[in-house]
């Protein structure tokens, strides 16, 4: 309903609705090449581990 009403996309509505009134302006749903080089790697007891969606 929201998306319909709001005539936009979910991960649009996400950015402005919710990312950027919290000051979150670096968060994305899908990572810019820019931001992949500065991801933390996974670990899990002591072993590091992919990206998983």
């Amino acid at each position: 309903m929201l998306l319909l009403s709001n005539n936009t996309s979910y991960k649009d509505l996400l950015k402005k609705r919710i990312l950027y009134v919290l000051g979150m302006d670096d968060t994305r749903i899908f990572l810019l090449d820019e931001q992949n080089s500065r991801l933390a790697v996974g670990n899990l007891y002591g072993q590091e581990f992919e990206l998983f969606n």
